[in-house]
């Protein structure tokens, strides 16, 4: 093939030469070659004495036999896709052919990667044209790389056509084969198990297993999930329970009900998962009552422990006598739990609880404690000698708003100036007579910021004298507003009906007549012999004596 540059001068693109038979015996002059034009097939025929050649442009399917002939599988595969983007016919290859061809170029090579390609290929074709998977299937199988399909078989999504369920088993036999227990798991719990018969994959598993000196726990997970699909819930609990598979154990409990197969091995679930087993517990107590919980639990302390402090968080009076048990497990397992246990238990002995603090140094329960019973100085002797926390010294006195504490912390901290100052800014809005306060700080000792802790003091008392005389002010309001109230509630008018009424005292009835009393403030109302209060009380004159005034007004008030 050449290229004209002008009409002299011609650059060659490509050659090829042409070889006919006996060419130099026969051909002797150029009038023995001979080259004729045909329009049908676009082509040309060289004609030599014993040889013909013909020569036609070049169609696709020669570029793919091109490319085949020289093992260039994966650029033939390439063309056929483009071809086929492009709509471009090929008449004596087709993409499956090419992509089959690929595929066993690439499990020839048998490396993880070319294997992993052919898998992706095959998926490609086999959505396509659903009448090959059978036949990869076998071919994979032969070059035992079907476990790559497996993420790529059918599962009747968006209207797929399912396969016969022997290749699925075959997928998975595979699996069990080639000794990939993970990928077997893997495969079970992504391939829905209608798809293949679980009963034979169950013996197939259980026969591996039996032959297993040390039980792989992936192939044990994969029974259960078959025994569960065979509504076999039992054995796939124990099983999950042997693997130490938390969250598939909970789940079958919770799901169908299972905590009574689990009553004697209440102990093993705690191990497995605290919080999760107590959870379980509280809410089935109809089924395990907490004493029988807590006695199995009795050898096994922090397991023990971790029930009770789920418990009492979900109802703080449940087991009240059980709070005791608690508290000393707290004490030796979780001792920040003390303090707030403390506050929302009423029921634990004190005296008791004191002394194991104490035995177990743990300060801040024992000065709980000792606040709780009353011993609020020497809780604050301890804070101040054994924590020398000047901030929990200060929260202490504003818990229990003594001013003997405050009296005493400033006692204390007078040999230690450097808490004064601290000190000093909290007084003036918690103790209740700062003043006295700060004269029992010796003369000539210095302080350190002394001048802005007294002009902290000075505001805090103007502020909170401000805030009482503001809540005194807004109290008169109130009361005075309510007193008015009343007073316009008690001189409004009674509306009497005619009808039978009785003495409020005596239960005697009587025919109302209209009778007015205008010597009390209170609007009574007589009739006959009766008395009618504005609450509505009706009194016999001989029931109620008119004599005193202040008695009218005070029963008044009192029956209204």
């Amino acid at each position: 093939m050449v290229e004209p540059k002008n009409a002299d001068i011609f650059t060659d693109i490509s050659d090829d030469i042409l070889t006919p038979n006996e060419f130099l015996k026969t051909v002797q002059k150029t009038r023995d070659i001979q080259m004729i034009h045909y329009r049908e097939e676009n082509g040309y025929l060289i004609i030599f004495p014993r040889d013909l050649i013909i020569a036609r442009p070049r169609d696709e399917d020669d570029s793919i036999d091109w490319l085949l002939s020289r093992k260039k599988f994966r650029k033939a595969f390439q063309r056929m896709k483009t071809n086929r983007m492009n709509n471009r016919q090929c008449f004596r290859h087709t993409y499956e052919s090419v992509g089959q061809l690929f595929i066993k170029h690439l499990l020839v090579e048998a490396t993880l990667d070319s294997c992993e390609e052919a898998g992706k290929i095959c998926h490609e074709l086999c959505l396509k044209n659903w009448n090959l998977w059978e036949i990869h299937l076998n071919l994979f199988r032969q070059h035992h790389c079907i476990r790559v399909l497996a993420k790529y078989l059918p599962i009747g999504l968006d209207n797929q056509r399912l396969l016969a369920p022997h290749l699925y088993e075959m997928v998975l036999i595979e699996f069990l084969d080639q000794d990939d227990s993970n990928g077997f798991l893997r495969t079970i719990r992504s391939l829905p198990l209608h798809l293949y018969s679980t009963d034979s994959m169950i013996d197939r598993l259980t026969t591996k297993l039996s032959s297993q000196l040390q039980q792989d726990h992936n192939l044990l997970e994969s029974l259960a999930e078959m025994y569960i699909y065979e509504c076999r819930y039992q054995k796939a609990l124990f099983i999950f329970l042997q693997t130490g598979n938390a969250k598939r154990v909970f789940d079958l409990i919770w799901k169908h009900r299972l905590l009574h197969l689990v009553e004697d091995r209440i102990v093993e679930l705690l191990e497995l998962d605290a919080e999760e087993t107590s959870r379980l517990l509280i809410a089935n107590q109809d089924l395990i009552p907490c004493d029988k919980v807590i006695t199995r639990l009795r050898k096994h302390p922090r397991l023990l422990c971790a029930y009770l402090d789920r418990l009492i968080q979900r109802d703080p009076v449940a087991c009240t006598r059980y709070h005791d048990l608690l508290f000393d497990l707290y004490a030796k397992h979780i001792p920040d739990r003390i303090v707030p246990f403390l506050r929302q238990s009423n029921y634990i002995q004190l005296e008791k609880a004191l002394e194991v603090c104490k035995k177990q140094q743990l300060t801040k329960a024992v000065v709980f404690i000792l606040g709780r019973m009353g011993n609020t100085h020497e809780a604050l002797r301890i804070i101040i000698d054994k924590t020398d926390d000047i901030n929990a010294a200060i929260d202490f006195c504003k818990e229990h708003g003594d001013a003997d504490l405050w009296a005493e912390l400033m006692d204390i901290s007078v040999s230690k100036t450097n808490l004064l100052s601290k000190l000093l800014r909290e007084v003036g809005t918690n103790a209740t007579d700062p003043i006295s306060l700060i004269s029992r700080i010796p003369e000539g000792v210095s302080i350190p910021d002394l001048v802005p802790s007294l002009v902290q003091i000075l505001q805090d008392y103007r502020l909170m004298v401000t805030l009482e005389d503001g809540c005194r002010r807004v109290l008169n309001s109130d009361c005075y507003q309510q007193f008015s109230k009343m007073y316009r509630m008690r001189s409004k008018a009674v509306v009497v009906r005619d009808h039978e009424r009785y003495c409020y005292s005596c239960q005697v009835p009587g025919i109302l007549t209209h009778h007015h009393h205008h010597n009390h403030q209170a609007m009574i109302t007589t009739y006959g012999e009766y008395v009618l209060f504005q609450c509505g009380h009706l009194f016999h004159t001989n029931c109620l004596d008119f004599t005193a005034d202040v008695n009218i007004n005070m029963l008044f008030l009192f029956k209204h």
